[in-house]
């Protein structure tokens, strides 16, 4: 039986993470470590929520878990549940690895030569499951789920090069950077499903969906200070509403703005904050550089 290291209080935001996070506990070896639910912060204010973080004797797993019923497609680089295009976590979660793996090595040199792995598992199995053979090695099933992430062959290029090295390493080098993750906020008829990044000024980005279209969104949400005046705070808002309504403008114009994507909403809240909503896509966030 594995170990839940938890000084942060993380926990499982759904039941399908709490269903996975069980069942690696007690299936897996017990020299590895679950780490629940966390927050990882990176450059320029960039935030990763990651479900569980399992540190094997041999390298450190990103676990993304994913509780699908009915459809669900892994591409080599696209997914779709239900026919629907969604984000792909594979490549999402490779990413988390990549600049957990450059964490792990600023904070402590020996760990230079970890291998930092990733893992999707799904917490129950679709009624059809279609996996791309180019990622069939990043995707697993919670039957299967145990058996892999214990085997250093499926985890780790070149197993026979594994470095050795401590958990304690591990987690001295993460301990100072661990949070638990924000609770799900909702704004106007949009739920934030994923804090993205975040300033000391309060003011956020997240990945959201529309609670009765299911649409998929990025919210940004501008914070005001609350220890200005009153007139100072209707000022900043109110400065807020103009940068979107420049936006707006110019898309009415049909102005050259290249690939960049422009807001189609903003709104107050009763907190005093302005969101703006922004289509999810490939290209650049106009509204990025507005706050």
């Amino acid at each position: 039986m594995a170990e839940i290291w938890n000084h942060h209080n993380g926990e499982p935001v759904n039941e399908g993470e709490r269903i996975v996070v069980e069942r690696l506990l007690q299936e897996l070896p017990d020299d590895f470590l679950i780490i629940p639910d966390l927050q990882i912060r990176y450059g320029y204010g960039r935030v990763d929520e990651i479900d569980a973080l399992v540190i094997t004797p041999f390298c450190v797993v990103v676990v993304e878990i994913k509780d699908y019923k009915h459809q669900v497609v892994f591409g080599a680089q696209q997914h779709w549940v239900n026919q629907e295009e969604r984000k792909d976590p594979v490549g999402v979660n490779a990413g988390r690895a990549r600049r957990i793996k450059g964490k792990l090595a600023d904070a402590d040199s020996r760990l230079g030569s970890l291998w930092v792995s990733d893992q999707v598992v799904l917490a129950r199995e679709p009624h059809f499951l279609e996996i791309h053979e180019m990622v069939k090695s990043k995707v697993t099933t919670l039957e299967r789920a145990s058996r892999r992430l214990s085997d250093p062959e499926s985890m780790v290029p070149n197993a026979n090069r594994i470095q050795p090295f401590e958990t304690e390493w591990v987690l001295k080098a993460l301990d100072f950077k661990l949070k638990r993750r924000a609770k799900r906020e909702s704004f106007g008829p949009y739920k934030a499903t994923e804090l993205l990044e975040s300033d000391s000024a309060g003011s956020r980005l997240y990945e959201a969906e529309h609670t009765l279209t299911q649409q998929k969104v990025q919210l940004r949400v501008h914070t005001v200070d609350p220890f200005l005046s009153e007139e100072e705070r209707d000022r900043s808002l109110a400065m807020a509403l103009r940068s979107y309504q420049v936006l707006v403008t110019l898309q009415e114009k049909e102005a050259d703005i290249g690939e960049m994507i422009l807001p189609t909403e903003a709104f107050p809240t009763d907190t005093g904050q302005i969101v703006t909503v922004t289509p999810l896509s490939a290209g650049r966030l106009m509204a990025d550089g507005l706050w």
